[in-house]
C-alpha cells in the first residue's frame, strides 16, 4: 500500500499492516535508488523493548541450562585464548571489497603467541525478494542487501615465541555466502567455506577443511549508533581425521558510530575431539576500519 510523506510517493511492498510490523517503508527517488527508513522514533522504541523483553526470557532460560550443565562443564578441561585483531576493508566499487586481518592468538596458560594475516577479495550480488536497507556485520554503511558473496584469499600464521618452529601455516580459501532476510528483520547468513592448508616450514604437509557456519544477526538503531548483536555456529570438517572433528560457536555484538570505525567483541566456545584439552573458550575483541575508493563514494553521493 503506497503513502505519502514530505511529497514523495512511498511504494510499500507490503499491506499497510506489514509496514508497520516490519517498520520499514520504502522511499523511490531518482526513480532508481531505493532508500529505506524506519517509520518512527516511536515505533523503533517500542520494537526495543519488545526485544529487552524477550532477550531478557531467553537470558533467564539459558542461564538454567547452563545450570543444568555446570556439573558436566565443570569436569571438563578448558583451554583459554585471547584473540585481539585489526581489520581493514576497502571498497572498490559498491560490490566489490579488498581486505586485510591481522590478528594474535594468545594463549594464557603458557603466555605465548601466534600471528596470522590475511588477504582476501569478495564481491557481493544477487537481490532479495524481500529488499531491506541494512547494515551487516562487516560494513561500514547501511546499505541494499545483496543476497551472494564470494569470497577468496590466503591466510600465513606462525608462532611468535620461537619463529614458526612450533606453528607455521599457508592456506589459501574460498568462500560462498547466502542471505536469507527472516522475521522481524533477522538477517540469517550461511557461509561454505574450503580451506587448503599447508602446515609446518619445511616439506609442509597438504590437508583441506570444510567449514559450513550459520549466522543470526539483528540490527538496532539508536541515533547514529548501529548495533548489531550476532550468534553462530560452525562446524569443520578436516581430513586429516575423516571426520567432522570440531565445532564453534560465537556470540557477540558490532557496534558502529563513526563511518570508518567499528569495535566488534564475541565470545567463542570450540570443541575439537582432537585437541587435548578439547574444549576452548576464547574473547575476540576486532577493530575494524572502513575505506573506500573514489568511486564509491560518488555513487552514494557523498561527493
Amino acid at each position: 500500500m503506497p503513502f505519502l510523506l514530505s511529497g514523495y510517493f512511498i511504494p510499500c511492498f507490503y499491506s499497510e499492516k506489514e509496514c508497520v510490523k516490519e517498520d520499514l517503508f520504502y522511499l523511490v527517488l531518482n526513480q532508481d535508488l531505493i532508500h529505506f527508513y524506519m517509520i518512527s522514533n516511536t515505533i523503533r522504541l517500542v520494537n526495543f523493548s519488545q526485544w529487552i523483553r524477550k532477550s531478557a526470557i531467553i537470558t533467564a532460560i539459558t542461564f538454567l541450562v547452563w545450570i543444568g550443565c555446570f556439573n558436566k562443564l565443570a569436569a571438563q578441561q578448558f583451554s583459554y585464548e585471547f584473540w585481539p585483531e585489526t581489520d581493514i576493508w576497502y571498497k572498490v566499487t559498491p560490490g566489490f571489497r579488498l581486505s586485510s586481518f591481522a590478528s594474535i592468538t594468545r594463549y594464557l596458560e603458557s603466555d605465548t603467541r601466534d600471528f596470522n594475516i590475511t588477504l582476501q577479495a569478495d564481491h557481493a550480488f544477487g537481490k532479495s525478494k524481500k529488499f531491506l536497507f541494512t547494515r551487516l556485520l562487516d560494513q561500514n554503511q547501511a546499505e541494499v542487501l545483496k543476497v551472494w558473496l564470494v569470497r577468496g584469499g590466503y591466510m600465513g600464521g606462525w608462532s611468535l615465541y620461537d619463529k614458526g618452529e612450533t606453528y607455521s601455516e599457508d592456506m589459501l580459501f574460498a568462500e560462498i555466502h547466502r542471505r536469507l532476510l527472516l522475521k522481524h528483520l533477522i538477517l540469517f547468513s550461511q557461509r561454505l567455506r574450503m580451506d587448503n592448508r599447508f602446515l609446518g616450514q619445511e616439506n609442509a604437509d597438504y590437508s583441506y577443511r570444510f567449514r559450513y557456519r550459520a549466522n543470526f544477526e539483528r540490527e538496532f538503531i539508536s541515533g547514529k549508533t548501529s548495533i548489531i548483536p550476532f550468534i553462530s555456529v560452525e562446524p569443520f570438517y578436516d581430513s586429516r581425521f575423516n571426520t567432522i572433528n570440531r565445532v564453534r560457536a560465537i556470540g557477540g555484538t558490532t557496534i558502529s558510530w563513526r563511518q570508518r570505525f567499528a569495535f566488534e567483541g564475541n565470545i567463542t566456545y570450540q570443541y575439537d575431539s582432537k585437541a587435548s584439552p578439547g574444549n576452548l573458550l576464547a574473547f575476540n575483541a576486532i577493530l575494524h576500519l572502513y575505506f573506500e575508493s573514489k568511486k564509491v563514494r560518488k555513487s552514494e553521493g557523498e561527493i
